[in-house]
């Protein structure tokens, strides 16, 4: 889901805040260490 916001012609930062804002503290942590491997 998030790489399909992120990827989208202008980046939609309303629905990607909506996005992730519906997920868990957990989930957001979680969503942030793979996206930190994957794009270091």
């Amino acid at each position: 889901e998030i790489e399909r916001v992120c990827t989208s012609v202008a980046l939609d930062e309303a629905a990607l805040a909506l996005l992730l804002l519906s997920k868990t503290a957990e989930q957001r942590y979680l969503i942030w260490w793979r996206y930190r491997i994957v794009y270091k």
